[in-house]
């Protein structure tokens, strides 16, 4: 879904959160 999550791990790991707060709620 986003690939810039990978190429950037700082906000990756914060928008891999907010990505799964998402889809769990």
């Amino acid at each position: 879904m986003f690939g810039g999550v990978d190429a950037r791990p700082r906000r990756g790991k914060k928008l891999k959160e907010w990505v799964r707060r998402q889809l769990d709620g």
